[in-house]
Protein backbone atom coordinates (compact mmCIF):
# COMPACT_ATOMS: atom_id res chain seq x y z
CA UNK A 1 0.00 0.00 0.00
CA UNK A 2 2.86 2.39 0.45
CA UNK A 3 3.50 2.26 -3.23
CA UNK A 4 0.36 3.53 -4.34
CA UNK A 5 0.98 6.96 -3.71
CA UNK A 6 4.10 7.18 -5.94
CA UNK A 7 2.71 4.82 -8.71
CA UNK A 8 -0.75 7.28 -9.30
CA UNK A 9 1.61 9.98 -9.53
CA UNK A 10 3.89 8.19 -12.19
CA UNK A 11 0.86 7.24 -14.19
CA UNK A 12 -0.57 10.62 -13.47
CA UNK A 13 2.53 12.10 -15.16
CA UNK A 14 2.55 9.47 -17.85
CA UNK A 15 -0.85 10.37 -18.97
CA UNK A 16 -0.78 13.83 -18.87
CA UNK A 17 2.11 14.47 -21.25
CA UNK A 18 0.64 11.79 -23.88
CA UNK A 19 -2.14 14.03 -23.35
CA UNK A 20 -0.02 17.08 -24.69
CA UNK A 21 0.34 16.88 -28.26
CA UNK A 22 3.30 18.17 -30.10
CA UNK A 23 3.36 20.47 -32.55
CA UNK A 24 6.09 21.17 -35.02
CA UNK A 25 7.34 24.53 -36.53
CA UNK A 26 9.47 24.81 -39.40
CA UNK A 27 11.12 28.53 -39.38
CA UNK A 28 12.99 30.15 -42.51
CA UNK A 29 14.81 33.35 -41.24
CA UNK A 30 16.56 35.50 -43.50
CA UNK A 31 18.77 36.29 -41.53
CA UNK A 32 18.89 35.87 -37.88
CA UNK A 33 16.00 34.24 -35.22
CA UNK A 34 16.48 36.16 -32.29
CA UNK A 35 13.40 35.54 -30.38
CA UNK A 36 10.03 33.32 -30.12
CA UNK A 37 7.61 33.61 -28.17
CA UNK A 38 3.89 31.88 -27.43
CA UNK A 39 1.37 34.05 -25.11
CA UNK A 40 3.73 36.35 -24.89
CA UNK A 41 6.33 34.13 -22.93
CA UNK A 42 9.72 34.11 -24.26
CA UNK A 43 10.90 30.41 -24.97
CA UNK A 44 14.72 29.48 -24.74
CA UNK A 45 16.11 29.15 -28.05
CA UNK A 46 19.64 29.21 -27.05
CA UNK A 47 19.99 25.64 -28.15
CA UNK A 48 18.07 25.66 -32.05
CA UNK A 49 20.75 24.80 -34.42
CA UNK A 50 21.41 27.59 -37.23
CA UNK A 51 19.79 30.55 -35.53
CA UNK A 52 22.02 32.83 -37.49
CA UNK A 53 22.04 31.04 -40.27
CA UNK A 54 20.22 32.09 -43.36
CA UNK A 55 20.26 29.05 -45.52
CA UNK A 56 19.31 26.91 -42.80
CA UNK A 57 15.73 25.72 -41.80
CA UNK A 58 15.28 25.65 -38.01
CA UNK A 59 13.19 23.13 -36.67
CA UNK A 60 11.26 22.98 -33.28
CA UNK A 61 8.56 20.96 -31.28
CA UNK A 62 5.97 23.02 -29.03
CA UNK A 63 2.93 22.06 -27.28
CA UNK A 64 0.41 24.22 -28.76
CA UNK A 65 -3.34 25.05 -28.39
CA UNK A 66 -6.11 26.50 -29.61
CA UNK A 67 -5.65 30.22 -30.12
CA UNK A 68 -1.93 30.47 -29.15
CA UNK A 69 -0.14 33.42 -29.91
CA UNK A 70 3.26 33.06 -31.75
CA UNK A 71 5.68 36.04 -32.51
CA UNK A 72 9.07 35.12 -34.16
CA UNK A 73 11.49 38.17 -34.15
CA UNK A 74 14.09 38.23 -36.88
CA UNK A 75 16.47 40.58 -37.97
CA UNK A 76 18.39 40.81 -40.94
CA UNK A 77 22.32 41.22 -40.60
CA UNK A 78 23.69 43.74 -43.24
CA UNK A 79 21.50 46.57 -45.21
CA UNK A 80 18.35 45.60 -47.39
CA UNK A 81 19.79 45.43 -50.99
CA UNK A 82 18.12 43.51 -53.99
CA UNK A 83 21.39 40.99 -53.11
CA UNK A 84 20.68 40.86 -49.38
CA UNK A 85 16.85 39.95 -48.63
CA UNK A 86 15.12 40.40 -45.42
CA UNK A 87 12.35 37.40 -45.02
CA UNK A 88 10.47 34.92 -42.68
CA UNK A 89 8.64 31.89 -43.82
CA UNK A 90 7.06 29.53 -41.22
CA UNK A 91 5.31 26.27 -41.79
CA UNK A 92 3.68 24.63 -38.56
CA UNK A 93 2.55 21.37 -38.02
CA UNK A 94 -0.40 21.66 -35.73
CA UNK A 95 -1.73 18.81 -33.76
CA UNK A 96 -4.50 19.95 -31.17
CA UNK A 97 -5.22 18.45 -28.08
CA UNK A 98 -8.23 16.70 -29.51
CA UNK A 99 -5.78 15.00 -32.01
CA UNK A 100 -6.58 16.79 -35.08
CA UNK A 101 -3.53 17.70 -37.37
CA UNK A 102 -3.21 21.19 -39.53
CA UNK A 103 -0.59 22.49 -41.64
CA UNK A 104 -0.41 26.03 -41.43
CA UNK A 105 1.73 28.93 -43.40
CA UNK A 106 3.17 32.06 -43.25
CA UNK A 107 0.50 34.37 -45.24
CA UNK A 108 -0.78 37.57 -45.75
CA UNK A 109 -4.09 37.17 -44.55
CA UNK A 110 -3.41 35.40 -41.23
CA UNK A 111 0.01 37.14 -40.18
CA UNK A 112 0.71 40.33 -39.21
CA UNK A 113 4.46 42.01 -38.78
CA UNK A 114 5.61 45.19 -36.60
CA UNK A 115 1.78 45.26 -36.35
CA UNK A 116 0.28 45.41 -39.66
CA UNK A 117 -0.76 43.15 -42.66
CA UNK A 118 2.81 41.62 -43.66
CA UNK A 119 4.27 42.29 -47.59
CA UNK A 120 4.75 39.50 -50.06
CA UNK A 121 8.31 38.65 -50.41
CA UNK A 122 7.68 35.50 -52.70
CA UNK A 123 7.06 32.15 -52.65
CA UNK A 124 9.96 29.54 -51.52
CA UNK A 125 11.13 27.90 -54.70
CA UNK A 126 14.10 26.11 -56.09
CA UNK A 127 15.47 29.35 -57.23
CA UNK A 128 14.12 31.33 -54.23
CA UNK A 129 15.60 30.09 -51.01
CA UNK A 130 16.91 26.48 -52.28
CA UNK A 131 17.89 25.53 -49.00
CA UNK A 132 14.40 25.83 -47.66
CA UNK A 133 12.70 24.49 -49.97
CA UNK A 134 14.86 20.83 -49.36
CA UNK A 135 14.23 21.43 -45.73
CA UNK A 136 10.52 21.46 -44.95
CA UNK A 137 9.55 24.90 -46.69
CA UNK A 138 8.30 24.08 -49.81
CA UNK A 139 5.87 26.32 -51.56
CA UNK A 140 6.28 28.34 -48.47
CA UNK A 141 5.35 32.05 -49.06
CA UNK A 142 7.98 34.58 -47.68
CA UNK A 143 6.56 37.47 -45.89
CA UNK A 144 8.01 40.52 -43.79
CA UNK A 145 6.91 44.01 -42.24
CA UNK A 146 5.73 46.77 -44.56
CA UNK A 147 8.30 49.08 -45.43
CA UNK A 148 11.02 46.67 -45.57
CA UNK A 149 13.15 47.65 -41.64
CA UNK A 150 15.94 45.17 -40.80
CA UNK A 151 14.24 43.95 -38.43
CA UNK A 152 10.49 42.48 -37.77
CA UNK A 153 8.28 40.39 -35.00
CA UNK A 154 5.96 39.08 -36.75
CA UNK A 155 2.59 37.64 -35.06
CA UNK A 156 0.13 34.48 -35.46
CA UNK A 157 -2.82 33.22 -33.99
CA UNK A 158 -3.38 29.69 -34.18
CA UNK A 159 -6.92 29.18 -35.18
CA UNK A 160 -9.25 26.47 -33.94
CA UNK A 161 -9.46 23.18 -36.58
CA UNK A 162 -13.04 22.79 -37.54
CA UNK A 163 -14.40 19.83 -37.63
Amino acid sequence: MKYLPIILVLITTITSDSLRRRSTIYIGSDDSLEKIYINENELDISELENKDDYSKVKKLEVTLFNYDEIQFEVTNKNELSNYDNAGLAVKIEYKDQYGKEKNLYTNLDDWECNGEKPIDKRTISKSHYPTWNENGLDDVKVIWANGNPKSAVCRFVVPKIQE
